[in-house]
């Protein structure tokens, strides 16, 4: 495949990346993003499709970008994501077994979903297979189908968000040995991946993002939402204008306290479940993971060493594209430039 679209329809915007691939590296030909207005998706739900459809169209137009293939993907209660073991058997077997035993490790109707799975150990220490279960929603996935299909353009690969994120990091930094958490903090999703040694161990989304920097500062400054994003941008650019404001400082130090908290509970989940030491490294990406205030809290709480993802790493820059513009927005591109690499031979699921 070529030319797919890597379509990231989150709460706060629309981000598209295009990418092509040499022999060793891919080259990005083309991102762009967009914001959406309030109230669009909440909690992970679209709520106003005709304003996502215009959105798309407008963007996609406005970029000239030609093809019409995209990949989207899923995130929050739109799919179930569980890690379970069976006894090792072969691939038609297995397809047999899981269809028929699904019931017990997706919490929905079966007719009201799409399975699928991927084997990520052949045989573990117990002689059994290790696999990664996938249900999606299919009203959820026929909601995307219309809307791609609404906005004139075709719907080519449905994804995960942690898969996609997960995507941009195995090619911008390789199979790490040890422990990693992916973490991407979007508008109102917080998307965590962490992988062991290269493979993926254990994915959750949790309900909070960025929107809640916007949200209380409207309340506390009784402005608008739009007067308070604009508070929150400068806030989060100019080190000095937030230190000097101590009212923004505070709302910035206690809702990165509350995001921060929930997060390392995942974490701290993931290792009583599994047994695994600890996590080494958080790599961050979305809106809030340009606050060092955010960053300098999640470390304290996790223990871990947070570091940016930076998913144009690894990346070479196509002509023509603003290299300032990908600099500043680099932390709102890692999910889109995972989907445009399902494009190419590096898939994750």
């Amino acid at each position: 495949m070529a030319d797919l679209l890597g379509l990231d329809i989150g709460a706060g915007g629309i981000k598209v990346s295009q990418l092509k691939k040499s022999a060793k590296s891919y080259t990005l030909t083309g991102f762009a993003t967009i914001d959406l207005p309030p109230d669009t998706i909440v909690d992970g739900t679209i709520v106003n499709t005709e304003t996502i459809i215009e959105t798309i169209q407008t963007l996609i137009e406005s970029q000239g970008f030609r093809s019409k293939r995209v990949a989207v993907a899923l995130s929050g209660h739109a799919n179930i994501i569980r890690y379970i073991s069976l006894p090792s058997m072969e691939k038609r077997r297995l397809d047999e077994t899981l269809k028929l035993e699904a019931e017990q490790y997706i919490p929905f109707d079966i007719s009201e979903v799409q399975l699928d799975y991927k084997v990520l150990t052949e045989e573990n220490l117990q002689g059994e297979m290790d696999i990664l279960l996938v249900a999606a929603k299919r009203d959820v996935l026929s909601r995307y189908q219309n809307i791609v299909k609404s906005a004139g353009l075709k719907l080519s690969v449905i994804d995960v968000d942690a898969f996609a994120l997960q995507n941009t990091f195995l090619s911008a930094y390789g199979e790490l040995s040890g422990t990693v958490a992916l973490v991407d903090v979007g508008a109102n999703i917080v998307n965590i991946n962490i992988l062991h040694n290269g493979q993926t161990a254990f994915t959750r989304d949790i309900a909070h993002g960025g929107i809640e920097y916007t949200e209380e500062i409207q309340r506390s400054f009784n402005v608008s939402f739009t007067e308070a994003e604009a508070i929150k941008l400068e806030a989060s650019e100019d080190l000095e204008y937030r230190q000097s404001n101590k009212g923004v400082e505070d709302i910035f130090r206690e809702v990165s306290e509350h995001i921060a908290r929930d997060i390392c509970m995942s974490l701290d989940f993931f290792g009583t479940t599994t047994g695994a030491n600890g996590i080494d490294k958080i790599y961050l990406t979305g809106g809030p993971s340009r606050l060092d205030i955010f960053r300098n809290i999640l470390a304290q709480k996790s223990g871990a060493e947070v570091l940016e993802l930076n998913a144009l790493n690894n990346i070479e820059i196509g002509t023509g594209l603003d290299h300032y513009f990908l600099e500043t927005h680099r932390h709102l591109s890692a999910v889109s430039i995972g989907l445009a690499m399902r494009a190419f031979d590096k898939v994750v699921l």
